[in-house]
């Protein structure tokens, strides 16, 4: 019985991994946002996604603003595009999307 058990919990986990792993690369977004405030683009990321950002307010600044336009691309994608040239860097785990400076 306890093998049993143990099996149905490694079969639940590995499931869990590879549903996130398969979440995080086939979400497409777009995005048409001119000279908007970088937590604007962010809190619409989240909206529009299901991901949500995780940073020091006092670390990344937000107000900053960028344009972005893109369609049908991947989250990866569009984070890449938003930080280009920027001091900012993203890591994905999950449905999570954690910023930090890139000094």
């Amino acid at each position: 019985m306890k093998i049993v058990v143990k099996n149905s919990v490694v079969l639940l986990i590995l499931l869990h991994t590879i549903f996130l792993d398969c979440y995080s690369q086939e979400s497409q977004i777009s995005l048409n946002l001119q000279e908007t405030e970088l937590i604007s683009i962010l809190n619409k990321i989240e909206q529009e996604s299901g991901y949500f950002f995780l940073f020091n307010e006092k670390l990344i600044d937000t107000r900053q603003k960028a344009t972005v336009n893109v369609k049908d691309v991947t989250i990866s994608s569009l984070l890449d595009i938003l930080f280009k040239n920027t001091t900012i860097k993203y890591s994905i785990i999950d449905n999570k999307i954690i910023l930090s400076p890139d000094y």
